[in-house]
């Protein structure tokens, strides 16, 4: 389920850099609806925090709902993915 929202995040980024808003839309609430399941069962998810991975998603792609073409605007975060693996395992 992770790798398929993955997927879908992915994509809906290669629609924002080609401007079809209606596949941002689209792959971007499949992806994050995705993610969510798997933030229910584990919030931190193979080193990611998902709770932080999904609001800056959310940030990221909140301006773009209601957005047309003509009035496309740049958004100000970028939804990075922080890692956080405990110090002891690498030992």
């Amino acid at each position: 389920m992770f790798l398929q929202g993955w997927i879908q995040i992915s994509a809906a980024m290669i629609k924002r850099h080609l401007e079809q808003l209606r596949g941002v839309r689209n792959l971007s609430q499949a992806g994050r609806r995705k993610l969510r399941l798997v933030w229910q069962s584990n919030r931190n998810y193979m080193g990611i925090d998902l709770s932080d991975l999904l609001d800056r998603l959310d940030t990221f792609f909140q301006p773009m709902e209601g957005q047309t073409k003509d009035k496309f605007t740049v958004v100000a975060v970028s939804p990075l993915i922080w890692l956080d693996y405990p110090r002891n395992n690498f030992r």
